[in-house]
């Protein structure tokens, strides 16, 4: 679910909610907000998430008055500070305050993401922002081959794309032979090769072009050849031709007479994207320009068959993204499901994948701010990956022909990406850790003609009120400040709620390491207990906590909204901190 499309379904639930059970915009709200799920994006270029207000109010005119609110007012749910009138419109944000559960498409996706969004929660450390990940997976029937699936359906049973990676099934890829994988493999390049020729006959053809590069199409390829596969959408982050950045070294290796390598490659850019459209224009440049056609080709007019069949019968997937600019990515998925290892940038789905036993990771993980730096340093590691690794590999035969130490490599790429990366075990994942708590949600707050709903409304006014009065009047902590791992320290603190009751807060210490900056990082909360009110009517907490790592430690002291029927303590976007 994309961000524009979460955001307009949230704004037609409140308009229903509205209508059904005569509720006020915000009372609407609190069901919406308890009740509908979003996941985020990775950035786009400016002017694809961002739209001026007018052109909003063109498409949304009619919500604003719908929901009683000024137009000023509408279009400050999708704006980090809703009183910023010169901002434009964010669907991103317009999803994210309207929903109660929020993730990325990959782990990495949801790191990158809560630094991105942290300005919604002020004062909310950064690796507490609620936004989580559920990491994308694929339908394994729809992309694995035919003849491999049958292949597994002989070997492991029909339900092997059902089943989760603690199943003693995937014990049994093991028995499949290494010489059946291998030429069930090969049958499915051979394929490839014979689609691929066909392919850019057809589209040669189509364009008019003369009759000697369509016969130079038909001996385009070798069956028998390492077979690289790169086949996307053509957005610049993806650098699509950072393998040709060299370019005398990537002919070396294409032509070695002993050990050849060739590449398949597919996509398409955006209509929009420019720059995008460039690089294919440079792929299709530099096949002409060096005559590589026998050992480059690129397929145009790319669809899902193309991809089902270059997911099926390359050797390798090739993958070289700007790390973390990957949200999640899925051929590599696909192709991991057909025996596939990957070689790839350590982003999206492939950082938290087993890279090593599954393929050839590109670089360790790093960030660069010099991305001409980063090209260049990717693109040799890339390269002495294939010379040192890729290609040794794949060309080590034994007395029958057969690679093994590549077959084994296929077998753990099966074994350990097929129950992990597939639809079955992502559709679990987001069932029971949002559908089902959403859909339990919405119910409890619909319930008795929404009177959850409308409670929840007038306690959050009513706290929001008072919450800036709230004064945190002292923090006593039992040790000095030599303390020894695992000791036991007491703290008390003693709170001025001001017109709150004890069960519209919950206070916390939260303890971790300091940094340099004298910041607490990773941090962990400890709830504080109640001990009652004081003679001057302050609130009075108490809390054990202890270190368990040495070095330089700290701790301060927070108070949050309680309810039970907030999503999160951090729907209301108030905390209030010790100084």
């Amino acid at each position: 679910m994309n961000e524009g499309h979460a955001a307009f379904m949230a704004l037609e639930r409140i308009r229903m909610l509205m209508e059904e059970y005569h509720l006020s915009f915000v009372e609407a709200e609190q069901v919406v907000v308890s009740s509908s799920m979003f996941t985020t994006h990775t950035p786009v270029p400016a002017g694809f998430d961002l739209f001026e207000p007018d052109m909003v109010m063109h498409y949304l005119g009619q919500y604003p008055k719908m929901f009683g609110l000024s137009q000023d007012e509408f279009l400050g749910l999708g704006r980090e500070n809703t009183r910023d009138l010169s901002g434009p419109l964010n669907m991103a944000i317009l999803a994210i305050k309207m929903s109660s559960f929020v993730n990325g498409v990959a782990a990495l996706h949801g790191v990158v993401s809560r630094p991105m969004f942290q300005g919604l929660w002020p004062g909310l450390p950064q690796e507490e922002v609620p936004i989580t990940s559920i990491t994308n997976g694929v339908h394994a029937r729809s992309c694995v081959a035919k003849s491999t699936q049958e292949l597994y359906d002989r070997y492991l049973g029909p339900d092997w794309e059902m089943t989760g990676k603690d199943d003693r099934l995937w014990d049994r890829l093991s028995s499949i032979p290494d010489e059946e994988l291998w030429r069930n493999h090969e049958r499915c390049r051979s394929e490839l090769v014979v689609f691929a020729r066909e392919w850019l006959q057809k589209t040669l053809r189509e364009r008019g072009a003369a009759q000697t590069e369509i016969e130079h199409a038909r001996e385009a390829l070798n069956p028998k050849v390492l077979t690289i596969g790169f086949a996307r959408r053509f957005a610049t982050y993806k650098r699509a031709t950072l393998f040709l950045r060299d370019v005398d070294r990537i002919m070396r290796i294409m032509r070695d007479q002993n050990r050849p390598v060739q590449f398949v490659i597919a996509g398409k850019a955006h209509p929009m994207d420019i720059p995008g459209k460039e690089l294919i224009r440079d792929i299709v440049h530099f096949i002409r320009e060096h005559e590589t056609m026998s050992s480059m080709v690129f397929l145009p007019n790319y669809d899902i068959n193309v991809a089902r069949m270059m997911v099926s019968g390359c050797d390798v997937w090739l993958n070289t993204p700007r790390r973390p600019r990957e949200a999640s990515g899925t051929s590599g998925m696909k192709a991991s499901m057909n025996g596939l290892p990957n070689l790839s940038i350590l982003d999206g789905w492939w950082d938290e994948a087993d890279y090593v036993r599954t393929g050839w990771p590109i670089g360790h993980g790093e960030f660069y701010e010099d991305t001409k730096y980063q090209d260049e340093v990717e693109a040799n590691a890339l390269y002495d990956l294939m010379e040192k690794e890729v290609v040794p590999l794949f060309y080590n035969r034994d007395d029958d022909g057969i690679p093994r130490g590549w077959t084994a490599k296929m077998k753990d790429s099966i074994r350990l990406n097929c129950p992990l990366f597939n639809t079955a075990r992502m559709v679990k994942d987001y069932a029971r850790r949002a559908y089902f708590p959403v859909s339990d949600r919405f119910h409890t707050m619909t319930s008795d003609n929404c009177a959850p709903a409308k409670e929840l409304s007038h306690w959050k006014k009513h706290v929001l009120a008072k919450w800036q009065d709230i004064k945190i009047e002292a923090v006593d902590i039992s040790q000095d400040k030599e303390v020894k791992v695992n000791q036991s320290i007491a703290v008390k603190s003693r709170i001025n709620l001001m017109g709150l009751t004890p069960a519209d807060v919950q206070v916390e210490l939260y303890q971790g390491s300091v940094d340099a900056n004298g910041n607490i990082v990773g941090g962990v909360p400890v709830v504080m207990e109640y001990l009652g009110e004081d003679s001057h009517n302050a609130s009075l907490y108490t809390a054990d906590i202890t270190y368990t790592s040495s070095g330089l430690q700290g701790l301060s002291l927070r108070v949050l909204p309680k309810h039970d029927n907030l999503s999160s303590p951090y729907e209301a976007g108030v905390i209030l901190w010790a100084h």
